[in-house]
Parts: structure tokens; sequence; C-alpha cells
């Protein structure tokens, strides 16, 4: 491992910061361009050559779970990578102009085939030329990865990094194969989640019981719901598969193997179990309560509240179990957790939120709720927050106005959303209106970015680099520190790409002005901001 030489770093974390800055404009670019579900959705398995070109739409995911699991696989290697492409590299500054104007040959090349097939049945074009587009394709690939690390260096960097490299390829298709095998698993997983709900609803509707095998339908005659692919439990079990298994990685110097690994098969018949109690009692929200509410809010929130529940307290349970735990933690230990000031106020957002919203028919009229349990906590651990500082207040409100111009620049203007909501909070008494909007400025403008930069940059990128990590200096956060909490903090949003590069800016923020407070406040001038068009401009669908 080479040494470490901050300034290098810096310039290469510069570079790299450039680099994937690149790559996500122009994703966001030919998205925008050129819409490639209509184009998959075009093809068939008429020929031979459309079903090899129907599966071309899972490159880019596979290469991400690669990339993903080749970081994960490589760790720190990875920084001396990293140092080789600093400014201080020869080889890499020679012709960086000329890869860089090759790239943006084959791209625009990419863009305008891209562009003309949209224009005609994708289906109907000839083998030959939708050939020559994923090949141009796989060209702006490689012509992007050639800008950082120029083709000469191809065959020492795969000599050092290509057992990481062959590990990723291994666990991206792993990925993709486990992707086409739920597709053939969810008829058997929910015809076996049927007979359970079957089992729970029975004893309250003997009487009246609607149950159709064949069609996956169970309920009564008042109410009944079809368990569609995505309620037969396969995503919560992957979700659970994906989240223990990273707690497992992250925490297997303190677990005790093989037996920890119990905890994955009991997540998923945890999970599984939780999903069927989940429809059968949505079944009786609708009988007996309201049909939209069981529809609407109770059934997009309830399945993510029994994942956490089942997840959390799994992770809750290892913690203090002596057989899978090496120092199981004690009550004063996990009081004192130090990660608890930074993320217990967005676990009980997050919780709070998706309480609410399960028992609401569309439009949240608790939102308060919400604010008010994550306010709390703040107030409890306030003292812990007493060194967040605030070191350029002008560029941190720079940055959150470009985030603001990021966010209405990718933003899709859902007019019907935005009068939706409109219409709800208009319908509200004045009091009750004047409360609910005052909640939502207060929550949206203080709380909200407040709990979300903690927890996002001041503990999970920090976590990234070091167990210890309030020890660590945000002026050292690595690149890949800042672009895992910026692409959870997209995941976070409904709007990925827009949220992933606002947590982006929000992350160069707190790395290069090393405070804090810093990112809060460009994160709360681009909510305060987004505040006024809702009110002022009536941009109501913002708030959506």
């Amino acid at each position: 491992m080479i040494s470490v030489d901050r300034s290098a770093l810096r310039a290469a974390a510069f570079i790299l910061s450039a680099w994937i800055g690149l790559l996500l404009l122009e994703l966001v670019g030919i998205t925008v361009a050129v819409d490639f579900g209509s184009l998959w959705g075009e093809l068939n398995s008429s020929s031979w050559w459309q079903r090899v070109v129907s599966q071309a739409g899972q490159i880019p995911r596979v290469l991400i779970a690669s990339a993903v699991a080749a970081l994960v696989h490589g760790g720190l290697a990875w920084r001396d990578e990293l140092l080789r492409c600093s400014d201080t590299n020869r080889t890499f500054r020679a012709g960086l102009m000329v890869r860089f104007l090759l790239h943006a040959a084959v791209f625009g090349a990419f863009a305008i085939l891209s562009i003309k097939l949209a224009a005609i049945n994708f289906a109907k074009g000839q083998p030959v030329v939708i050939f020559l587009w994923l090949g141009f394709a796989a060209l702006v690939g490689l012509s992007w990865v050639s800008i950082l690390l120029p083709p000469v260096e191809w065959r020492g960097f795969l000599q050092r990094r290509g057992g990481s490299l062959l590990v990723g390829l291994a666990v991206g298709l792993v990925a993709w194969g486990a992707g086409l095998a739920t597709e053939k698993l969810w008829k058997p997983m929910a015809f076996a989640t049927l007979q359970i709900v079957r089992m729970l609803i029975t004893p309250f509707s003997r009487s009246n019981l609607v149950y159709d095998a064949s069609d996956y339908v169970i309920g009564t005659e008042d109410y009944a719901v079809r368990i569609a692919p995505a309620c037969s439990g396969y995503e919560g079990i992957g979700l659970v598969w994906v989240i223990l298994g990273s707690y497992l990685w992250f925490f297997r110097n303190e677990m005790r193997f093989p037996r920890s690994l119990i905890l994955l098969p009991l997540g998923t018949i945890f999970i599984w179990l939780a999903n069927a109690l989940r429809i059968a009692v949505l079944i009786e929200i609708g009988i007996h309560v309201s049909p939209t509410i069981a529809s609407g809010g109770f059934h997009s929130q309830a399945g993510w509240i029994a994942l956490n529940v089942v997840i959390f307290g799994l992770i809750l349970i290892a913690g203090r179990v002596s057989w899978l735990r090496k120092q199981p933690a004690n009550a004063d230990r996990v009081a004192d957790y130090p990660a608890a000031p930074y993320l217990l106020p967005l676990v009980a957002m997050v919780g709070l939120m998706m309480a609410t919203a399960a028992l609401t028919e569309g439009f949240d009229r608790f939102y308060f709720v919400r604010g008010l349990g994550a306010g709390i906590l703040l107030l409890v651990y306030r003292k812990r927050y007493s060194s967040l500082g605030l070191n350029s207040p002008f560029i941190a409100s720079v940055a959150g106005l470009l985030v603001l111009g990021i966010w209405l620049g990718l933003e899709r203007a859902d007019v019907t959303a935005g009068e939706t909501l409109r219409s709800h909070v208009m319908a509200m008494s004045s009091i009750s209106r004047i409360a609910w909007i005052a909640a939502r400025v207060i929550g949206s403008c203080l709380v909200v970015p407040f709990v979300e930069e903690i927890a996002l940059r001041g503990f999970f990128a920090r976590r990234i680099e070091k167990e210890d990590f309030e020890a660590v200096d945000p002026r050292t956060l690595s690149p890949i520190a800042i672009v895992v909490s910026s692409l959870a903090f997209g995941a976070m949003h409904q709007r990925f790409i827009a949220g992933s590069l606002a947590g982006l800016v929000y992350g160069l923020v707190y790395r290069y002005r090393g405070s804090l407070g810093d990112a809060v406040l460009a994160h709360a001038v681009t909510n305060s901001v987004i505040a006024g068009l809702v009110l002022f401009g009536g941009e109501w669908y913002l708030w959506t």
C-alpha cells in the first residue's frame, strides 16, 4: 500500500467526483431525451435477436451490483488506485483531453442513434442497427473508463485488482440470476402466502369468504384483494438479506460465525409471515374501516413498517445474545451508544411517517407527529450537537441554491398531485390549515435538514471510514464515503437521481468546509426556497 499524501488524495478526489458527475449528467441527459422503458417494452420474443437485446437493459444493474461488490471486497486498496490518478500522475495527465473528446464523440454518436431509434418502432429496427447501437453503448462505457484509467494502464490495473473485479462480477451475476429466479418463484410463494392469509381471516369471515387460488384472490364479498408478485413476499426477503447481510459484514469482527448466519433464515421466515399478516390486516381494514385507507396508506406503508420491525428487532436481539455476539451489549452501553444521537431522530421521523401514512387516505393530516417525535429526540441529545459549527454560511447558502436548481431541473411537475394536495389542505378548517402548513414549514425547513444531515453525513459517511466515526475529521472523508452516503440519501427520496445529486453537493460542502452545520444550512436553504415556491408560487407538487 502506498503512503497517503493528503494533497494528492484531495486532487484525486476532485478528479473522481468530476468523473462520476460526468456520468450522472450523461445519464440524466440521455434518459430525458429517450424513454428507454418504452424501447424495451416494444421488444418481444418473436426473434432470437430481440430475446438477446431485451436482456441488455439488465446490464447496467449487473454492473452497478458488481462495482459495489468489488469496492467492498477491495476495501482501502482502492484508495491506492485513486492516488494513481492524482494530478501528479504524468501518464494520467498525458492525453486526458484527447480521451475526454473521444468519449464525448462516442457518447454523441450513441445519443443521436438512440434518438433516431426512439422515433421509429424499436422492435422493427434492423438487427444490424440495433447491435450497432449496443456496440456504441459499450464503447461509451469503455471510453468513460479510459478518462480516469488510460488504456495503457489497463493491463497493470487488471493484474493488481483483477481478483476484486472477478468477485464483484460474480456477485453482480448472482444478483441478476436471483432477480430472474424471483420471477419464477413468486407464484409458489404467492400461493403459500395465500394459504396463510386464508387461515388468518377465515375465523372472522366464514360466511362470505372469497377465495380463488387460480387468480390468487382472497377476501370477502365486501372487500377482496389479489396477491400480486410484489405482495408475495420475495421483495421483503431480498431486502432482509441485503440489510442483515450488510450488518453481519460491518460487524463481522464482533459476531460469532457461522452461528450468527442464522439471522438470515430467521429474517426470511419472520418477514414472510409478517407480509401475510399485513395482507390479512389490510383485508380486515378494508371490510370494517375504510377500503380507501386499506388500499392507500396502509397498503403502501405497512410493508415498510413490518420490514423495519423485523430487521431492527433481529439486530437488537443479535446485539444482546452472547451466542451470536462475542461481547453482547448491556443496557448502559446501548444507552450510551455513540450513534444514537445521530440515528434515533431519523428512525423516529421515518417510523412515525410510515405509521401516520398507514392510517390516512392519501393525505397525511398528521404530518406534525413525525416532526414532533424527531424534535423531542433532538432536544434530548442537544448537548451532543453543540460542536456542529458553521464555517461558511455564504458557501453553504450558494450550495443550497445549487441543489435547488438541480432539483427543479430534474423535477417533473405533477400538477394533478399538487392540486390534490392543495385541495386537501384548503378543505381543512382555518385553524387546522394554518397549523398543518406551519408544521410542514418547520418540519421541512428545520427538522428534516438537521435530522437527515446528522444521520447521513454526520454518522453514515464517517462510519464508512472508521468504526470510531466521531474521531473522523470530515475533511478526510474519502470519495467512496461521500458517494455511498449520497446514494443512500437519494434512496430515501422518491426522486433518486435528484436526491443523489443533492446528497453529493451537501456531502462535498461537509467535506470541504469541515462542518456539519454548513451541510445542514445548505439543506435548509434548499427546502426553505421550495416551501416559498409552494406557498407563494402555488407549486404544490413540490411537496408531494
